[in-house]
């Protein structure tokens, strides 16, 4: 399909360099689907001067596909191809796709006409996909946003707010290629690029966010792909360009706020940087390299009181770093020496070590023999042969290295540090099963920060919360510590569903319909099989939503609600009749709301139904083990 005379609507922007096979696939695709998208386009690849045969893969589609391919004469460099990409654009609207990435078009196409349907907008900017394509399965997708919502232009506060509490990252998007083309720039290492790029749009125009997803990012392409993302390295390292791009966008309305709003937003920004942290540490230790690096992450972390972010035990940071201080530093030998222990003197860290196998240490059985000098041997201080010409280094030497926080118990003890994760869960249950809630917070905290099982670390997390809760702890940390169990499994509605009814119960009825609104479009969580509580999916988030709805004279979205409730066999009797009654409730106002004239009877029936009457919440003070489903 030859390029089109007049000016495409779209110019779908395409980098590449040196990736011929990557792109192949992508034209492939392209030519399967291209036509979902509805709209008249051109396919822009711009070539940084590719030393493979890029120029042959993209001949063979050039019948196919309305390509214009511009070759460099020489390597711009990655943001500069992608500048003149957007220089070149000859659409009304751009998009960039990376050459080892999909698009889905038929989505694309419906915000193309979004666009030419509101003029004052310059851009929507949506959610993207992970997708495995040689297991051909989505697996799950950066960020969520509810609905569509739209920010005027200039309306920082409303940016930030939304990039904060939606923890969203800003890099795909459409947009008219003249406000594209004003606001493209290269990386900064002080701010990352995105923030720093949406906040030049919306001084321009507005912006539209939108839930649905337009972009596949393809985290395996092949079976023998050894592709690494440029996404997860920023991620490993960008937590202050993060922060910085942030305070960028906050700057732009700061001097609007008060001293204590302006704190608040500067925590905001604290809180959004230590998860990117956490999640940092996480793609790090999954590599299971650098411990000493991931060390000091893990310990920023917790100096920040952000254990629950730890994706392993603490002391499995400690200990993996001192074993890499040993053996890929050698510190305490000029040269390279062998590193031994005794088998009757084995190190309790190599048990503990995570991905270090064997640690590249060696078992020495003999004590008789002599050791020489470039031998490091780690061995107990009562249990070294006094003549060894071998450096001698114990334990509990080693990890004074990295020392934990002054309260840490030693991380060698194994009734505490060594336990099995099971036991350290059981234990937690048992404290929080006898109404010992300080005990129960402890170890719910330790089996947190133990990793392993998703959904047990989930119910720990939602225990401590429930814990603190019982202990009579400052709200804001027992919402905190929900939300920290919500946000590590969003699939998951207990904690929400919590905080819904605690602000319910306070009368603050805006604050609890949006978390019970929040709880109640999630899904019974198919795949979990421990403690799901299967009735806040079934019914009682949906009973806090109509509540509150009935508070806050939402009546018909109230009056829905609870037919809807009426309806559901799992509702139990006892709950009915108060469901029925806030039915009731209901009807006059939106009787009343149709009608042309006033009702004289109003005041009447009012004097009888006051008020949407409130379910009681989840669970007493004194909290008996729920119904669950096993």
């Amino acid at each position: 399909m030859p390029p089109a005379t007049d000016h495409p609507v779209l110019s779908i922007c395409v980098p590449t360099f040196n990736r011929a096979r990557y792109l192949d696939c992508l034209l492939q695709n392209l030519v399967t689907h291209i036509g979902e998208l509805g709209f008249s386009y051109e396919l822009l690849i711009g070539d940084n001067a590719s030393e493979d045969d890029t120029a042959d893969v993209v001949l063979r589609y050039e019948e196919k596909l309305a390509i214009r391919y511009l070759r460099r004469p020489e390597n711009v460099g990655p943001y500069q191809n992608i500048s003149q990409l957007f220089d070149d654009a000859q659409g009304r609207y751009v998009v960039y796709l990376a050459d080892d990435d999909l698009l889905i078009l038929g989505v694309l196409g419906r915000y193309l006409t979004y666009l030419e349907a509101h003029p004052d907008v310059g851009a929507v900017f949506a959610p993207w996909l992970f997708y495995d394509r040689v297991a051909g399965k989505h697996l799950g997708q950066m960020y969520a946003v509810e609905q569509e919502t739209c920010i005027e232009a200039r309306n920082y506060a409303a940016l930030f707010a939304l990039l904060v509490n939606g923890h969203i990252f800003p890099e795909h998007y459409v947009a008219r290629t003249s406000l594209a083309r004003e606001v493209v720039g290269a990386a900064n290492p002080f701010a990352y690029i995105f923030f720093v790029r949406i906040a030049a749009m919306l001084d321009r125009a507005a912006v539209t966010f939108s839930p649905e997803p337009f972009y596949r990012q393809i985290n395996r392409y092949f079976e023998d792909d050894p592709r690494g993302r440029l996404g997860h390295e920023e991620v490993k390292t960008g937590w202050d360009r993060y922060r910085g791009g942030l305070e960028y966008i906050l700057a732009q309305f700061a001097s609007s706020l008060s001293a204590e709003d302006l704190d608040g937003c500067h925590r905001a920004i604290d809180r959004f940087a230590r998860i990117r942290m956490g999640w940092g540490l996480r793609i790090r230790t999954h590599e299971g390299k650098d411990w000493i690096d991931n060390y000091y992450i893990a310990t920023r972390l917790r100096c920040a009181g952000e254990d629950s972010l730890l994706p392993a035990p603490y002391e499995t940071y400690r200990i993996n770093a001192a074993l890499e201080y040993l053996l890929a530093l050698q510190p305490f030998h000029p040269e390279r020496a062998v590193v031994a222990y005794y088998q009757d003197d084995a190190p309790l860290i190599l048990a503990r070590a995570r991905g270090f196998a064997a640690a590249g240490l060696v078992a020495l059985e003999d004590r008789s023999q002599p050791l020489p000098e470039n031998v490091i041997l780690l061995a107990s201080r009562g249990r070294v042969p006094a003549d060894t010409a071998a450096f001698v280094i114990s334990e509990a030497e080693l990890l004074s290295k990295f020392p934990g926080a002054a309260h840490d118990g030693d991380p060698l003890l194994p009734e505490i540090a060594a336990a099995d994760e099971r036991s350290v869960f059981c234990l937690a249950q048992s404290f929080f099963d006898s109404g010992n809630f300080a005990n129960a917070r402890k170890w719910y905290a330790r089996r947190a920060e133990m990793g392993g099982s998703a959904e047990e670390v989930y119910y720990s997390l939602f225990r401590l919360a429930q814990a603190m809760a019982n202990l009579g702890e400052p709200w804001p940390d027992i919402q905190d510590a929900y939300l920290r169990a919500w946000a590590f499994r969003p699939t998951r509605a207990e904690a929400l569903h919590q905080i819904a009814a605690h602000y319910r119960g306070e009368g603050q009825y805006q604050l609890g319909y949006l978390f019970a609104r929040r709880a109640a479009a999630i899904p019974l969580p198919e795949e979990d099989s421990l403690f799901v509580f299967a009735d806040v999916y079934a019914w009682r988030a949906v009973d806090e939503q109509a509540v509150c709805a009935g508070w806050l004279g939402k009546h018909a979205e109230a009056f829905a609600l609870c037919r809807r409730l009426l309806a559901c066999p799992e509702v139990p009797d006892d709950r009915r009749q108060g469901i029925a009654y806030n039915r009731d409730f209901s009807v006059p106002a939106m009787v009343e709301a149709a009608s042309a004239y006033p009702m004289c009877w109003w005041a009447t029936w009012s004097r009888v139904h006051a008020t949407p009457r409130s379910l009681s919440l989840w669970w007493p003070a004194r909290i008996e083990k729920p119904p669950s489903r096993h």
